[in-house]
């Protein structure tokens, strides 16, 4: 089993630092809309006054015209020279300039047509669209050269429609604008000051939280990763006790052979070499577990082969017949396979044991991802009493049987993930089934 990865840390106070520039930016967005529209603001109420102002000038000038007491009804012919509303706009016009920052006036018609006053003190126009602004939004305002700009409304003079254009200091703005700016600004540091307080305070208290629980984190973690190796040794050393516990299975037997045919030298041979071939696998499977690295892998059909060839070699008087082809490319990797092995051989011999002729058949198929081995044999039956304790240790049906080879193959099964179960046992022989999943 690998080591587990520990939570990486980053230093706290940098989402402090991402977060505190948003708010920055945030703050100076709103401003800045802010300043516009005060700086709007001051001029709208410069164009609201002097609209207001020049209306009252000239409704004033129409009602003394209306007052004259010269005015006859034989005279009436005189109206249009008395209500000329260029002239009244004129007259209008050099009131106007009694205002300090009024440096001059100008008046345009509804067709945006110049009406020469004697207060005007500017050559250039306002441009089309600029009327079409001022009658949008009420006004607009024109940078003029020496300091000066021009403030074109729109108002209604004797029930028609006309364009009024006072020159105007840029002082006054200027002055205005700059407190607006000062004040938004003092405003501003102040904002961004407390609001990065009130955030850093926040981030504080919870970075001592998060890093609190960081460190805790990290101790689990780490008596985790220590659970997991002595786990995994745990593992190791069942795996390797359910062999090694086969492997003294498989040596009694004959260690038991040797005693009895001590006598007998030819015997004597077979059986020592059957005992070095047991020891050298056995001691293969326990190095390949120890380590847990994956070197090699086998097909089944290898496998079944390998089994089939040990087996017979042992038993010459048996049979080992495999049957399907299907599934016998699969693959097993060295520790499924020896561990496999192990098994089989187990399952073969106990076959082996109850009937010297023994048929024993082999069929793979394929169950999701496990490969399922099903291992059945024609030496009759397990009877009834004995099924319900089959996987239990010392429980044998042989004349000096240990009772522990089944229990060590399921065992040894359990080891690599894998299971060993009975399928059936009748009078004619019985079929056990190894499923493994596959690596």
């Amino acid at each position: 089993m690998g080591k587990m990865r520990q939570p990486k840390s980053n230093h706290p106070w940098f989402p402090f630092i991402w977060f505190a520039l948003l708010l920055i930016g945030i703050i100076s967005l709103l401003l800045t809309n802010s300043r516009t529209q005060l700086h709007q603001q001051i001029i709208d109420s410069e164009a609201r006054f002097l609209r207001k102002n020049f209306a009252q000038n000239f409704e004033e000038f129409f009602l003394e015209a209306l007052a004259k007491d010269s005015l006859e009804e034989e005279s009436i012919e005189q109206l249009d020279t008395w209500f000329d509303t260029r002239s009244m706009i004129s007259q209008t016009a050099v009131r106007s300039l009694e205002f300090p920052q009024v440096h001059g006036v100008q008046s345009y018609d509804q067709d945006f047509k110049t009406q020469n006053l004697p207060t005007s003190t500017i050559s250039s126009r306002p441009s089309r669209e600029d009327f079409f602004d001022t009658q949008k939004k009420g006004w607009v305002l024109r940078q003029l050269p020496q300091a000066s700009t021009a403030l074109l409304v729109e108002l209604e003079l004797d029930n028609q429609p006309y364009f009024i254009e006072f020159t105007l200091s840029r002082k006054p703005f200027e002055e205005s604008w700059l407190e607006i700016d000062s004040t938004l600004l003092r405003q501003g540091v102040v904002l961004s000051l407390t609001s990065l307080l009130i955030l850093g305070t926040m981030f504080f208290l919870m970075s001592r939280k998060v890093l609190v629980k960081e460190r805790l984190l990290l101790e689990n973690t780490k008596v985790l990763q220590q659970t997991n190796e002595e786990l995994s040794r745990a593992y190791k050393t069942t795996s390797l006790g359910a062999i090694t516990g086969h492997l003294m299975h498989a040596l009694r037997g004959h260690l038991t052979s040797l005693q009895s045919l001590a006598s007998n030298e030819e015997n004597l041979q077979t059986n020592i070499k059957r005992i070095q071939d047991l020891v050298q696998q056995t001691l293969g499977t326990i190095k390949d577990n120890d380590d847990g690295v994956i070197s090699y892998t086998l097909s089944v059909e290898e496998l079944l082969q390998i089994a089939k060839e040990k087996f017979l070699e042992h038993n010459p008087g048996a049979k080992l017949e495999i049957l399907g082809s299907e599934f016998l490319g699969e693959t097993f990797n060295n520790l499924q396979a020896n561990l496999t092995l192990a098994i089989l051989a187990n399952l073969f011999q106990n076959s082996a044991d109850a009937k010297t002729d023994v048929l024993v058949s082999i069929l793979c198929d394929k169950d999701g991802p496990s490969l399922t081995i099903d291992i059945a044999d024609n030496a009759g039956g397990i009877s009834g009493g004995v099924k319900p304790l089959l996987f239990s240790p010392v429980n044998s049906t042989k004349k000096r049987g240990s009772g522990i080879g089944l229990a060590l193959s399921k065992q040894l099964a359990e080891s690599m993930g894998a299971s060993l179960s009975l399928v059936d046992s009748n009078t004619k022989g019985t079929c056990f089934r190894l499923s493994i999943v596959l690596a």
